[in-house]
C-alpha cells in the first residue's frame, strides 16, 4: 500500500482526540491508521473503548491496527468482541478466523469461516479465506475449488474457446472506482496478451472485435499520454472493453506436471542449513523448478488473464484474485516437503506475481507481513539485457516492530532514512531465470534496476510466496533455531 510522505505528520502526529466526543475520536483514530501510525491509533482506540464502552466500529478498527503490528492475540480479542455485537459481520468473521489461524486455532478458524460462507455465500472473501484454511488441512482440491469460486464471485466465469463473447457493457459501472480506471500500459499489455492467445488458438476469431475495441481505446484522445496515468473510459463507447476489463477472459487451470514442480536434484538440506545459519536469514538458489514445472508455470502466466492490479510500470496478479492455480498449490506443497525446517507447516499467507514493462522502475523499498519470503523469476535470461542487474536488492535490516504494515510499505524516503541511521548492507541478487531468493520477510527489499527486451513474451515476471506471520515466535527463524536437537 502507498500513502503520502509521512515525515511532517509523523514527527508531530497527534492533535489530542477530544475526550468526550466519540465520533471525533474515531475520526482521529482512522486518520492515524491511514497514515500508518498503528500504535498511536491503537492507543486512541483503547482510550475510546475504556471511556465509552464496547463499540463495533472501534473494536473492528482496533483489530485491524493490531494486526498491522502483528499483535495477533490482541487483534483476535478485538474481533471476537466485535462479533459479540454483530455476530454476522462477514468482515469480522474473516478477520477473527485469520487471526485464529495464525494463532494455531485451526478448528476455530474453520468454524468462523464456515459460518461466514453460510450467511454470505456470495462473498468472495469468505470463500477465499476458507480456501486458505482448507489448504492448511492439506485439502488442496477443496482449497482450489474455493479459490476458483472466489474468483468467479469477484470477476465472473471465464470465456474463451467454447463460451460466448460478451456483447455489451455490464450494468452499474462506477467509473470512479479504482477497478475501472484505465491506463495505456494496461491496455497495451492486454492487447499483446489477447494477440498471443489468438495465435495459440486459445481465443476464437470472434474475439477480434474485442481486440479492435481495445486498439481503438488505446488511441482515445481522452486517455492521458503518460502511460501510467489512469483515467476512466466511457463504457458506452467501448462496451466490449467494459465487458472484458479485468475479467477472466481466459483462465486455464492445468494439471501439474507428472515430474513435479520443484526440483528434487538440489541439495535441500544444505540450502536450509545455509539459510538458517545466515544472519539475517537470506539465501538464493538456481534451478528451483523442474524443466516441466517452469514451462507449465510460465505458460500459465502468459495465458491467464489475471493481471488486474495497475502499478507504476507493472501489473499485479494476486492469490485472492485468480493467482491460485493448481500449479501454484502443488509448488507450495512441494516446497514444504523440500524445506521442512524453514517453511514446513507455516501457513501460506498469500502469493502473487508481477509482470513488468521492459524498462521501468519496479517495486519500491518495503517489507512484507510474513516470516519467510520466497521470490523467484521465470522469464528466460535471453530477455534480460543486463545480466548484472535486474533482480532483487535485500537490505540487512528488519522493519521495526512498532511499525504497522502501511508504514513499512510507505514512501521509501522514511525507510531509507531509517536504514541510513541503523546501518546494514544492501545485498544485490542479479536476475536469473528460475532463480529463487529466500529471506526473512521482515527485511526491507526492492526491485533492482532492470532492462529487458520489448515484446510480450519478454516481460519480466517475478512470483512471491509469503509463509508464516511477522513477529510470531514460532514463525520466525533465528540462528538459535538452526542448532540440531541434542
Amino acid at each position: 500500500m502507498r500513502f503520502r510522505n509521512p515525515f511532517s505528520a509523523r514527527r508531530e502526529p497527534a492533535t489530542p482526540a477530544p475526550q468526550d466526543d466519540f465520533q471525533s475520536g474515531m475520526a482521529h483514530a482512522r486518520a492515524l491508521a491511514e497514515q500508518g501510525l498503528a500504535q498511536e491509533a491503537a492507543l486512541v482506540l483503547d482510550g475510546l473503548l475504556a471511556r465509552h464502552g464496547q463499540d463495533f466500529d472501534a473494536l473492528y478498527l482496533l483489530g485491524n491496527v493490531c494486526d498491522e503490528m502483528a499483535r495477533t492475540e490482541q487483534a483476535h480479542q478485538a474481533f471476537t468482541q466485535a462479533l459479540e455485537i454483530e455476530p454476522n459481520h462477514v468482515g469480522a468473521l474473516c478477520c477473527a478466523a485469520l487471526d485464529a489461524r495464525t494463532l494455531g486455532r485451526a478448528a476455530e478458524a474453520q468454524t468462523l469461516l464456515e459460518h461466514a460462507v453460510r450467511i454470505a455465500p456470495e462473498s468472495p472473501h469468505a470463500r477465499f479465506n476458507r480456501g486458505l484454511v482448507r489448504l492448511d488441512q492439506k485439502r488442496d482440491a477443496d482449497a482450489a475449488a474455493d479459490f476458483a469460486a472466489a474468483r468467479a464471485l469477484a470477476r465472473g466465469h471465464p470465456w474463451g474457446i467454447g463460451n460466448p463473447v460478451p456483447t455489451g457493457a455490464p450494468a452499474g459501472i462506477d467509473l470512479q472506482s479504482t477497478d475501472w480506471q484505465c491506463a495505456r500500459f494496461k491496455l497495451t499489455h492486454d492487447i499483446e496478451q489477447m494477440e498471443y492467445l489468438r495465435r495459440l488458438g486459445k481465443l476464437h476469431r470472434e474475439f477480434d472485435a474485442v481486440l479492435d475495441e481495445y486498439r481503438r481505446a488505446l488511441e482515445d484522445p481522452g486517455l492521458p499520454l503518460e502511460p501510467y496515468q489512469r483515467a476512466p473510459l466511457d463504457p458506452g463507447r467501448y462496451p466490449l472493453l467494459a465487458a472484458t476489463w479485468k475479467r477472466p477472459v481466459h483462465a486455464p487451470d492445468p494439471d501439474p506436471p507428472a515430474g513435479g514442480m520443484v526440483s528434487a536434484n538440489l541439495p535441500w538440506t544444505e540450502i536450509e542449513a545455509h539459510y538458517l545459519a545466515a544472519d539475517p536469514n537470506l539465501a538464493w538458489i538456481d534451478g528451483l523448478l523442474t524443466a516441466q514445472g517452469l514451462a507449465a508455470l510460465r505458460g500459465w502466466c502468459l495465458e491467464s488473464t489475471v493481471w488486474n492490479d495497475l502499478k507504476a510500470g507493472y501489473l499485479g496478479a494476486y492469490m485472492h484474485d485468480g493467482f491460485a492455480s493448481r500449479l501454484m498449490l502443488q509448488l507450495v506443497a512441494e516446497l514444504r516437503q523440500r524445506m521442512p525446517r524453514v517453511i514446513g507447516d507455516l501457513p501460506l499467507q498469500t502469493m502473487w506475481a508481477y509482470k513488468y514493462d521492459s524498462q521501468q522502475a519496479g517495486i519500491g523499498l518495503h517489507a512484507d507481513e510474513a516470516a519467510v519470503n520466497v521470490n523467484f523469476w521465470i522469464t528466460p535470461d535471453g530477455a534480460n539485457l543486463d545480466s548484472s542487474r535486474g533482480g532483487l536488492v535485500v537490505h540487512t535490516r528488519d522493519a521495526p516492530d512498532g511499525w504497522g504494515f502501511r508504514r513499512f510499505n510507505s514512501e521509501p524516503e522514511e525507510i531509507r532514512h531509517y536504514l541510513q541511521s541503523e546501518g546494514g548492507a544492501a545485498v544485490r541478487v542479479p536476475y536469473r531465470e528460475n532463480r529463487a531468493v529466500f529471506f526473512d520477510s521482515d527485511l526491507f527489499h526492492e526491485t533492482d534496476h532492470f532492462h529487458f527486451k520489448s515484446g510480450y513474451e519478454n516481460r519480466r515476471i517475478n512470483i512471491t510466496l509469503l509463509f508464516g506471520s511477522r513477529g510470531r515466535s514460532d514463525a520466525r527463524i533465528s540462528r538459535a533455531d538452526s542448532q540440531p536437537a541434542s
